[in-house]
């Protein structure tokens, strides 16, 4: 990315915070399969990962549209099809 000029601070960021998504995912998918306890909180974050997606990757496009953070599609929700579904209730 930083090769074509598309990593910026913003995109490292959001980079960043995607690699923690994906951090946090293994290691409670490695608790699972070694029958460990998931806690009610790890249970209901797996539950969110797909707004916390949403989050960091509408930020990149807002931040590339130039939109600020009350742009209507600055929040969102991925549903069970797979489809983006954006709101505007309450900004990023």
């Amino acid at each position: 990315m930083e090769k074509y000029g598309f990593l910026d601070g913003h995109s490292a960021q959001v980079l960043a915070g995607l690699h923690e998504i994906f951090t946090k995912a293994a290691a409670i998918s490695e608790a699972e399969a070694n029958d460990k306890e998931i806690s009610a909180a790890e249970l209901a974050w797996i539950g969110n990962i797909p707004n916390l997606f949403t989050a960091h990757i509408l930020s990149v496009l807002g931040a590339r549209s130039g939109g600020d953070s009350h742009s209507p599609c600055r929040t969102g929700l991925i549903t069970s099809n797979g489809k983006l579904s954006c709101t505007a209730t309450t900004p990023i």
